[in-house]
This record gives C-alpha cells, sequence and structure tokens, in this order.
C-alpha cells in the first residue's frame, strides 16, 4: 500500500514540475525532451507547455500577439515552427524578437504576417520599442502602438506620460482643486469639505483653526505655542503652498497645480516640489537658475503662455529633470548649450 502511494504521489509530482501536454494538441516523447504538436488548432495564443518541450508546432494557427516570456521555461527548446500565423510585428512583438536573438540556436519559421521573417527585423528599428523609452505615471502602462509605445492612463489621468489629471482644466471657484491619487479625479477642497464647486470662499487654514481653538483651552497653552512654532518653522523650511495653486504632498514631495490662474510671473515654490504645472497663464519669462531651490524637480508643464525666449543659464540646476513642456509659447530660437549637462531629460 505504502509502495502504491509513493508511486502516485511520484509521478503527480514529475506531472507538477515538468507540465502537461496542452488539451488541444497532441504529444510524444523523444530522447531531447517532448515533442508538441499544435498544427492547425485554431490557437490565438501561445497555451500553457511543459517544461521539457524541445520541438513545438504552432503552424497554421491565429496567434497574432506572442506575451512576454511565453517560452521562458523552455530551456530544452531547440525547434519552434509557427509558420501561417498572422504575427504582428510592431513593438508588441519586441519581447519575442528580443528572445529569439538571444537564442540563436533554435530553428524557427516564424514570420510576421507580410511575410518577413522575425529574425530578420531589424534592429534599429524596434529599438524604439525597448520598455526603457518609456516611462508612465500614475498606473499607467507601456503597450504597443506601431513602431512606439505609448502610455495607457487609467481612470481619469491623460497625457502623454499619464501626469495629466482632470485638475489642469477642472473650474473649482474659489476653492483648491485636489487630485484623487489613484484615478486622478477632480474634487474641489472647500475649507475642509471635499465638493464638486466652491462658490464661496470658504478655503480657511487648517493649522490656524487648530491654533485658534487650541488658544481657547488654557489648560493647553504650552502645547498649542509648540504646535504654533512647529507649523512656522516647517513652513520656513519647507516653503508653503502658493495661494493661487492647489498643493498635494505624497512620498515623494509636492505636486503642485497652478494651470489657468492668470499668473504672470513663477510664484515662490515649497523646495520638495517634484511636479509642477504652470499651463495656461500669461507668464512672460523663466526665472534664470529657478531649479535651485527645488533639487527633486523632475516634470514641469509651461505650456500655453507668454515667454519669448529661455536663457542659457535657465535649467542649469534641473539635474533632475525628465521632462519639460514649453509647447504654445512665443519662443522663436533657443541656444543649442540651453539643456546641456540634463542627461535625465527625456521630453522637451
Amino acid at each position: 500500500m505504502d509502495i502504491i502511494l509513493i508511486f502516485i504521489f511520484a509521478v503527480i509530482s514529475i506531472g507538477l514540475v515538468k507540465g502537461s501536454c496542452p488539451s488541444t494538441c497532441t504529444c510524444d516523447e523523444v530522447s531531447s525532451g517532448s515533442r508538441i504538436f499544435c498544427n492547425l488548432t485554431y490557437l490565438g495564443r501561445i497555451p500553457a507547455l511543459p517544461n521539457d518541450t524541445s520541438h513545438l508546432y504552432l503552424n497554421e494557427n491565429n496567434i497574432s500577439d506572442i506575451e512576454e516570456h511565453a517560452f521562458g521555461n523552455l530551456t530544452s527548446l531547440t525547434l519552434l515552427a509557427l509558420s501561417g500565423n498572422p504575427l504582428n510585428c510592431d513593438c508588441s512583438i519586441f519581447a519575442f524578437w528580443s528572445w529569439l536573438i538571444e537564442r540563436s540556436t533554435i530553428g524557427t519559421t516564424a514570420k510576421c504576417s507580410n511575410g518577413t521573417l522575425v529574425t530578420s527585423l531589424q534592429s534599429a528599428v524596434l529599438d524604439t520599442c525597448h520598455p526603457d523609452n518609456c516611462q508612465c505615471f500614475n498606473g499607467g502602462k507601456c503597450v504597443a502602438m506601431g513602431y512606439e509605445l505609448i502610455c495607457d492612463c487609467i481612470g481619469q489621468w491623460t497625457g502623454t506620460f499619464c501626469q495629466e489629471s482632470q485638475c489642469t482644466s477642472y473650474d473649482c471657484g474659489f476653492g483648491d482643486c485636489y487630485i484623487e491619487p489613484v484615478n486622478g479625479t477632480a474634487q474641489c477642497l472647500c475649507g475642509d469639505r471635499y465638493v464638486n464647486y466652491c462658490p464661496v470662499n470658504d478655503n480657511r487654514h487648517n493649522n490656524m483653526k487648530k491654533f485658534q481653538r487650541c488658544k481657547m483651552d488654557i489648560m493647553s497653552i504650552d502645547i498649542c505655542v509648540l504646535f504654533f512654532f512647529a507649523v512656522v518653522s516647517i513652513g520656513v523650511v519647507k516653503g508653503t503652498c502658493p495661494s493661487t495653486c492647489s498643493c498635494v504632498d505624497d512620498s515623494s514631495g509636492s505636486k503642485i497645480n497652478c494651470s489657468s490662474k492668470y499668473l504672470e510671473r513663477i510664484p515662490p515654490l515649497t523646495n520638495n516640489t517634484y511636479f509642477l504645472e504652470l499651463g495656461f497663464n500669461n507668464i512672460t519669462e523663466i526665472d534664470i537658475q529657478f531649479c535651485k531651490e527645488m533639487p527633486q524637480l523632475h516634470t514641469i508643464y509651461i505650456n500655453n503662455n507668454l515667454i519669448t525666449k529661455v536663457p542659457v543659464n535657465t535649467f542649469v540646476d534641473c539635474e533632475q529633470l525628465y521632462r519639460i513642456d514649453l509647447q504654445y509659447n512665443k519662443i522663436r530660437s533657443i541656444e543649442s548649450n540651453t539643456f546641456v549637462n540634463m542627461t535625465n531629460l527625456f521630453y522637451l
């Protein structure tokens, strides 16, 4: 009895480790491993395969996209037959193409829908499809769009890198626009209430309210004084949110939205600012070395303003800047060394 149980357990264990033959295919064993025959089975994707697969026949199916790591566990694979499938050879083929190039010993008939062998695709064309060339924020994912990668944003996040929220164009009246961080939905903050619109100026400073309430309790006077000076001290070190803008603090620092506020110049900003929206204002110039007090700044939108020139030393301290949007200003020319040594700059 014990021997039988051990035998059954061993068989099951081997099956779990090795994997089983796909239900729509036929399989046999050879000395090099498993041969899997899935020709003409109307497959639309690569099925789960035994880890010891050495020969894989997937001819004449409906496979158009091959998922990343589809063949990652097949260390014994020596032949991959994929002819007669309508493979998309845009950026979605990059992972499979890279995998094949690194394994030149695998014989394959994989062809694009236009008849081009996948292994003959030019690296210069597919280099733009490398995942390192795509960076999406706020939960966005890189997806293939022809021979480029774009960000597929979630919720209400928009923009090239999923960094634009509803607050970019949302009217909160007298309130501040607050971005719901998960899906980018806009809400208006009126004092301590979240509503859709603030019809009157009811935006009070919560810290001052706490201080005023605190003053009424004579038994807590020492704590109140300490709290007040702590608030003031933090404000001096960190800086305060501009009164006309909305600010959200997270683990990375401050995200500040000053778009559509009729600003004529860039206001004083908190020194932990890492994301700054200044679009759709009347700003005419950017202060030279304005990044000096904001070492973490990596994104700035200053589009749709009245800027006419960008002095050479404007961004000299902006070493972390990843994106600068200067579209729709009145700039006619920019000196060639204006953005020199900005190694992180990806989008201009």
